[in-house]
């Protein structure tokens, strides 16, 4: 097909001179159309020669019918194919030809529709024989601008127009590009979408939002095979995918959203087949959070102790039960600090570190696993123990503080006070393996250095670095197994 093809035909005895017309039934719709006519003689003769010039329209599927009409003195025009006893004498042949094709500028893809959904029509066509690949594009019938529609393949004989408006008007385009680059002319069918039905609808969906979260419902789609959702804020120009959800799905949930707020929330239906409804929209808002929403409010004050400390809150109306982390302050990692029931309030976080601030932070938890956001940060510090007294005849710095004395005749020496690059520190043990802490903290309580040593029985002497520590007035603090052994200033110059 798309080709030229040599004919020599003889006719008519020896006297009788004829004309000949011949028609392919190409679309093998079993008429003979006008447009059909491949040969013609220009008049009558007792022998004639010629060309059959058969269009590019890609191989038929099957043999198709040809007609040879031969008349006596005359030549049937390309209307007459059907007419009987043109000038009284002639003769009517039909011959089943195959049609193979070949791929040239005049080729094209016969389409036709082999489903049509509403917002989706699919088309079909044999096989174009020297074909590459396949390019397609279509439009409202009542616009000018073409939409690119994708390519397929040279062994595709199928292609799905989706995204369709239903009960519009579409002209739907394709052309075949030949192996040797040469591109097929474009050939067109114009369809009407059916209004949209099964699983070309979009479902009807609802939503039920709380502070925080909204459930979507619609009911069931016929036919659908899943459903997709996107949702933003809608002051957003920005979609969230929302995921999928099977056929026999009927809602679905969504949480981590922000209270008092109005969100764009779209549904659409996929058939089976993949093919996708147009979206479907609703607007909703988020109520303010209320109830198990909220996040309980942690006190200002906590019980605490040298390595212990007891927050406490008010209990939150509606809540199943509460979730806590807490950290060091001067830590960026949070540590999980367990749940306690719903009538609590109060718990208690033990193994502490004497004289350290610690972060806390809690949220409430909904009888549906559902939590609150988490509190605004609490900080509280453990307490020290109480200083030993120092009353051994060795120097002693100035300006050291004691609470109440728990061991005489040990003695601690800081020196040199004011310091420039380092600190020896003496210190007198009764036993080895002692787990002393020494800290250097700023005025403002801020641990600038901490150290931990294991000290022995007898005179233990630690050197502390002072090179890295900025010019000023700190506190030097000592802790002896988790209670307090010694404080005093010390100045860096």
């Amino acid at each position: 097909m798309g080709s030229t093809n040599p004919i020599a035909l003889s006719v008519g005895g020896a006297q009788y001179n004829q004309g000949v017309r011949i028609w392919i039934d190409m679309d093998a719709s079993g008429t003979y159309e006008p447009t059909e006519s491949v040969f013609a003689t220009s008049g009558s003769a007792l022998s004639h020669s010629g060309n059959i010039i058969i269009p590019g329209v890609g191989s038929t599927a099957a043999p198709v019918r040809m007609r040879v009409m031969c008349t006596y003195n005359s030549v049937a025009s390309d209307a007459q194919a059907c007419t009987s006893n043109l000038n009284t004498y002639g003769e009517t042949e039909d011959f089943l030809v195959q049609l193979v094709g070949s791929c040239d500028a005049t080729t094209t893809v016969p389409m036709t529709v082999a489903s049509n959904l509403g917002n989706a029509i699919t088309t079909s066509w044999p096989s174009v024989s020297g074909g590459s690949w396949y390019e397609f594009r279509y439009k409202e019938t009542a616009s000018a601008t073409w939409i690119f529609g994708g390519t397929l393949g040279g062994a595709a004989t199928s292609k799905t127009f989706s995204g369709l408006t239903p009960s519009t008007s579409y002209d739907l385009d394709a052309r075949v590009h030949c192996t040797g680059g040469v591109a097929g002319a474009w050939s067109s069918i114009t369809e009407v979408t059916n209004a949209a039905s099964g699983c070309g609808l979009a479902p009807a969906t609802s939503a039920a939002s709380s502070g925080t979260s909204a459930t979507i419902s619609w009911p069931a789609v016929a036919g659908a095979g899943y459903y997709q959702f996107r949702y933003k804020e809608t002051v957003s120009a920005t979609w969230i995918s929302g995921g999928t959800a099977g056929a026999a799905a009927t809602s679905k949930s969504y949480n981590g959203l922000t209270p008092g707020t109005s969100y764009d929330f779209e549904a659409r239906t996929f058939c089976t087949n993949g093919v996708a409804s147009a979206w479907g929209a609703i607007v909703f808002t988020t109520s303010a959070l209320a109830g198990c929403e909220l996040a309980p409010t942690l006190d200002l004050t906590a019980t605490v102790t040298n390595t212990s400390i007891q927050i406490s809150w008010p209990s939150v109306a509606g809540a199943a039960w509460y979730g806590f982390q807490y950290k060091e302050s001067s830590s960026a990692t949070w540590i999980n600090g367990g749940t306690a029931g719903a009538a609590a309030t109060a718990k208690t976080y033990s193994g502490l570190t004497p004289g350290v601030s610690y972060d806390f932070q809690a949220r409430t938890y909904c009888s549906n696993g559902i939590p609150s956001a988490w509190s605004a940060m609490a900080s509280y510090t453990t307490s020290g123990g109480a200083a030993r007294l120092i009353t051994s005849t060795d120097k002693v710095e100035a300006e050291v503080v004691y609470k109440s004395s728990i061991l005489a005749n040990h003695a601690t020496n800081v020196y040199p006070n004011p310091a420039t690059d380092r600190v020896n520190i003496e210190i007198y043990m009764d036993a080895t393996n002692t787990n002393t802490v020494v800290q250097l903290m700023d005025m403002s309580g801020r641990i600038v250095q901490s150290n931990t040593i294991q000290t022995v029985a007898g005179m233990n002497t630690i050197v502390m670095d002072m090179n890295s520590v900025a010019e000023g007035m700190f506190m030097l603090v000592i802790y002896q197994n988790g209670s307090l052994l010694h404080t005093s200033k010390l100045k860096k110059n």
